[in-house]
């Protein structure tokens, strides 16, 4: 069974739109084209937030450390400058 979130954020937007049987189109993702078939769908419940909290708190501790990595990243390309190997190879010669 697949559940949202489980796969890429552009997959995930096509597959959960789909109605059962074969997808008319191929379903587009950074890894490439899919052919999906949906056999079943499954409504979701609604849970009490005592039995998500711990999942919540992680999700959104994860995405505070990703946009940390990606904020630290940008910063050292900023201060590090990386040159094409074009140049690299030139002051190599």
């Amino acid at each position: 069974m697949l559940q949202r979130g489980q796969t890429t954020p552009e997959f995930d937007r096509q597959v959960f739109r789909l109605r059962q049987g074969l997808a008319g189109f191929p379903v587009e993702s950074r890894w490439g084209y899919h052919v999906v078939s949906v056999d079943a769908l499954e409504a979701g419940q609604s849970q009490r937030f005592e039995q998500v909290h711990t999942q919540i708190r992680d999700y959104l501790e994860l995405q505070v450390r990703q946009r940390n990595v990606q904020q630290f990243l940008l910063e050292l390309r900023e201060r590090y400058p990386v040159r094409g190997l074009q140049e690299i190879e030139a002051l190599a010669e």
